[in-house]
Protein backbone atom coordinates (compact mmCIF):
# COMPACT_ATOMS: atom_id res chain seq x y z
CA UNK A 1 0.00 0.00 0.00
CA UNK A 2 0.95 3.16 -0.89
CA UNK A 3 2.16 5.67 1.86
CA UNK A 4 0.13 8.76 2.06
CA UNK A 5 1.47 12.38 2.80
CA UNK A 6 -2.02 14.06 4.06
CA UNK A 7 -3.81 12.31 6.89
CA UNK A 8 -7.45 11.47 6.64
CA UNK A 9 -9.52 14.23 6.94
CA UNK A 10 -6.60 16.89 6.16
CA UNK A 11 -6.16 18.74 2.81
CA UNK A 12 -3.57 18.16 0.84
CA UNK A 13 -2.97 21.58 0.11
CA UNK A 14 -1.69 21.73 3.59
CA UNK A 15 1.81 20.30 2.41
CA UNK A 16 1.74 22.89 -0.03
CA UNK A 17 1.23 25.45 2.35
CA UNK A 18 3.85 24.20 5.17
CA UNK A 19 6.21 24.33 2.29
CA UNK A 20 5.33 27.48 0.76
CA UNK A 21 5.73 29.10 4.15
CA UNK A 22 9.27 27.86 4.56
CA UNK A 23 10.27 29.16 1.79
CA UNK A 24 8.37 32.28 2.49
CA UNK A 25 10.55 32.48 5.95
CA UNK A 26 13.86 30.99 4.05
CA UNK A 27 13.27 34.69 1.71
CA UNK A 28 12.56 37.09 4.63
CA UNK A 29 15.37 36.16 6.50
CA UNK A 30 17.85 36.35 3.01
CA UNK A 31 16.06 39.84 2.61
CA UNK A 32 17.39 41.06 5.99
CA UNK A 33 20.61 39.52 5.49
CA UNK A 34 21.14 40.87 2.48
CA UNK A 35 20.50 44.22 3.63
CA UNK A 36 22.05 43.53 7.35
CA UNK A 37 25.24 42.66 5.34
CA UNK A 38 25.76 45.11 3.20
CA UNK A 39 25.80 42.56 -0.16
CA UNK A 40 23.11 45.02 -1.57
CA UNK A 41 25.35 48.17 -1.42
CA UNK A 42 28.36 45.92 -2.56
CA UNK A 43 26.03 44.41 -5.20
CA UNK A 44 24.99 48.03 -6.32
CA UNK A 45 28.52 49.64 -6.43
CA UNK A 46 30.46 46.57 -8.02
CA UNK A 47 27.50 45.51 -10.04
CA UNK A 48 28.95 42.36 -12.10
CA UNK A 49 26.28 42.39 -15.64
CA UNK A 50 27.40 38.92 -16.53
CA UNK A 51 28.85 35.65 -14.95
CA UNK A 52 32.71 35.14 -15.60
CA UNK A 53 34.10 32.55 -17.00
CA UNK A 54 35.80 30.21 -14.51
CA UNK A 55 35.44 27.79 -12.34
CA UNK A 56 32.58 28.44 -9.18
CA UNK A 57 34.64 27.72 -5.76
CA UNK A 58 31.86 27.48 -2.64
CA UNK A 59 34.22 29.23 0.36
CA UNK A 60 33.63 26.97 3.67
CA UNK A 61 32.66 30.57 5.68
CA UNK A 62 32.01 34.30 4.13
CA UNK A 63 32.35 37.22 6.88
CA UNK A 64 30.91 40.64 6.12
CA UNK A 65 30.46 43.79 8.41
CA UNK A 66 32.37 47.12 10.14
CA UNK A 67 35.86 47.28 10.99
CA UNK A 68 36.34 46.15 14.64
CA UNK A 69 32.81 45.20 14.71
CA UNK A 70 32.42 41.76 16.31
CA UNK A 71 28.92 40.99 15.25
CA UNK A 72 30.02 40.75 12.04
CA UNK A 73 27.45 38.69 9.42
CA UNK A 74 28.29 35.21 8.41
CA UNK A 75 27.08 32.92 5.40
CA UNK A 76 28.56 30.07 5.94
CA UNK A 77 29.02 27.32 3.10
CA UNK A 78 26.83 29.04 0.66
CA UNK A 79 28.47 31.96 -0.71
CA UNK A 80 30.10 31.27 -4.34
CA UNK A 81 33.71 32.62 -5.48
CA UNK A 82 35.18 32.99 -9.27
CA UNK A 83 38.56 34.45 -9.14
CA UNK A 84 39.76 36.08 -12.48
CA UNK A 85 41.44 39.02 -14.19
CA UNK A 86 39.54 41.62 -13.12
CA UNK A 87 38.72 40.53 -9.21
CA UNK A 88 36.93 38.32 -7.42
CA UNK A 89 33.18 37.81 -8.11
CA UNK A 90 30.37 36.70 -5.81
CA UNK A 91 27.40 35.41 -5.76
CA UNK A 92 24.94 32.48 -3.88
CA UNK A 93 22.37 30.10 -5.01
CA UNK A 94 19.09 30.03 -5.95
CA UNK A 95 17.26 30.07 -2.39
CA UNK A 96 19.16 33.37 -1.39
CA UNK A 97 20.03 34.63 -4.69
CA UNK A 98 16.79 36.62 -4.97
CA UNK A 99 18.10 39.13 -2.56
CA UNK A 100 21.37 38.38 -3.23
CA UNK A 101 22.82 39.70 -6.64
CA UNK A 102 26.24 38.69 -7.36
CA UNK A 103 29.31 41.48 -7.66
CA UNK A 104 32.95 42.07 -8.26
CA UNK A 105 35.35 43.23 -5.94
CA UNK A 106 38.26 44.44 -8.39
CA UNK A 107 41.88 43.37 -6.83
CA UNK A 108 43.09 46.58 -5.66
CA UNK A 109 40.86 46.13 -2.69
CA UNK A 110 42.04 42.52 -1.44
CA UNK A 111 44.34 44.22 1.33
CA UNK A 112 45.85 40.53 2.17
CA UNK A 113 46.07 36.55 2.03
CA UNK A 114 47.01 34.47 4.99
CA UNK A 115 47.46 30.74 4.84
CA UNK A 116 47.39 28.53 7.87
CA UNK A 117 48.25 25.15 8.46
CA UNK A 118 46.23 22.86 9.94
CA UNK A 119 47.16 19.00 10.92
CA UNK A 120 45.26 17.71 7.40
CA UNK A 121 44.70 20.74 5.23
CA UNK A 122 45.82 24.59 4.43
CA UNK A 123 43.27 27.32 5.15
CA UNK A 124 43.33 30.44 3.15
CA UNK A 125 41.78 34.21 4.68
CA UNK A 126 41.58 36.78 2.24
CA UNK A 127 40.70 40.12 3.58
CA UNK A 128 38.99 42.58 1.36
CA UNK A 129 38.48 46.34 2.47
CA UNK A 130 35.74 48.82 1.02
CA UNK A 131 35.61 52.06 3.06
CA UNK A 132 34.90 51.43 6.74
CA UNK A 133 33.62 47.56 5.85
CA UNK A 134 35.47 44.92 5.41
CA UNK A 135 35.04 40.91 4.28
CA UNK A 136 36.77 37.83 5.30
CA UNK A 137 36.71 34.57 3.13
CA UNK A 138 37.83 31.45 4.01
CA UNK A 139 38.35 28.49 1.90
CA UNK A 140 40.27 25.23 2.35
CA UNK A 141 42.53 23.86 -0.35
CA UNK A 142 40.01 24.71 -3.37
CA UNK A 143 40.01 27.16 -5.50
CA UNK A 144 43.62 28.27 -4.57
CA UNK A 145 45.06 27.43 -7.80
CA UNK A 146 42.98 30.20 -9.30
CA UNK A 147 43.63 32.39 -6.69
CA UNK A 148 47.60 32.54 -7.35
CA UNK A 149 47.06 32.52 -10.77
CA UNK A 150 44.83 35.88 -10.63
CA UNK A 151 45.97 37.97 -7.58
CA UNK A 152 49.49 39.41 -7.14
CA UNK A 153 49.09 39.70 -3.45
CA UNK A 154 51.53 37.55 -1.67
CA UNK A 155 50.52 35.46 0.46
CA UNK A 156 52.08 35.18 4.05
CA UNK A 157 51.86 32.89 6.91
CA UNK A 158 48.67 33.25 9.65
CA UNK A 159 49.58 33.62 12.98
CA UNK A 160 47.92 30.57 14.59
CA UNK A 161 45.12 31.50 17.27
CA UNK A 162 47.02 30.12 19.98
CA UNK A 163 49.74 32.96 19.73
CA UNK A 164 47.16 35.81 19.04
CA UNK A 165 45.26 34.95 22.25
CA UNK A 166 48.43 33.51 25.07
CA UNK A 167 45.09 33.48 27.79
CA UNK A 168 43.59 30.97 25.60
CA UNK A 169 46.22 28.60 26.25
CA UNK A 170 45.45 25.25 27.85
CA UNK A 171 48.66 25.52 29.74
Amino acid sequence: MFLSVTHQGSSPYSVILFFAAIVGIVQLFSFFMSRKSKWQEYALHYAAKNRPEGKAHKVRWASFGKRGNRCKYSYQRCVCVIFTEQGVYFSVGFILGVFHKPFLIPWTKVRHIERYDGPFYQKYMLMIEEDADEIYLEMINKGVDDLKRFCNKPITAGVPRMELFPQDRPY
